[in-house]
């Protein structure tokens, strides 16, 4: 059986790997804590039973567009507790499971997941604890690359990997000759408050 005790002296690899993808500034504090974001995020949220529930057909469903703004509002709620030294642990898990937490301006996250809130809610509680055995077992500096390295899985089309800003700036300047600098560099920096039809012009299935 694998335990976290035996990736307790994998950083200089974990580093390598990292630093091999996307240069040697993703071990930087913020970086890595972005990268450890996604990684929950996926875990706790994203690749769970909400994404069954958003490929229903509800009516209610969250569509591809809430999916995209509700996944970049949550990594960054997450920010705080994961640059903080140590991490936050706390802080984390009342985030990934609070089903007040307004997953957008209109809707709680209870409300965001409808029928699989409760068994996102019991996934989330489960990652987090596993999360924070991995820190106690391996030690936060370790934890952090582990967490961070599993963000390799998930490409280069997730806001908070390195590469986003340049590869959807890149998607503005091709599919919407029409913006200006400031308007690219205005959605660049907020991509969640774009408008669905930007969002399926340059980010869905286009980056």
């Amino acid at each position: 059986m694998t335990t976290w005790a035996e990736f307790a002296d994998a950083g200089p690899l974990l580093e390598e790997q990292l630093v091999g993808r996307w240069g040697p500034g993703v071990l930087k504090a913020d970086a890595l804590a972005r990268l450890v974001a996604i990684t929950l995020v996926q875990r706790a949220w994203r690749n769970t039973e909400l994404e069954d529930f958003h490929a229903s057909g509800q009516p209610e469903r969250p569509s591809d567009y809430a999916m995209f703004r509700a996944n970049v509002r949550l990594t960054r709620e997450l920010l705080p507790a994961l640059t903080s030294f140590p991490i936050d642990i706390d802080s984390v898990r009342g985030t990934l499971t609070d089903g007040r937490r307004l997953a957008l301006e209109d809707r709680t996250a209870r409300q965001f997941c409808g029928p699989a809130w409760r068994n996102v809610r019991k996934n989330a509680v489960a990652v987090v604890d596993t999360f924070a055995d991995c820190i106690e077992t391996t030690g936060e500096s370790v934890a952090r690359l582990l967490y961070a390295a599993q963000a390799l899985w998930y490409g280069d089309n997730w806001w908070g990997t390195p590469d986003f800003a340049a590869r959807f700036a890149g998607s503005l300047r091709s599919h919407r000759t029409d913006l200006s600098e400031a308007a690219i560099e205005q959605a660049v920096a907020a991509p969640d408050t774009i408008g669905e039809d930007l969002f399926r012009d340059t980010l869905f299935y286009r980056l």
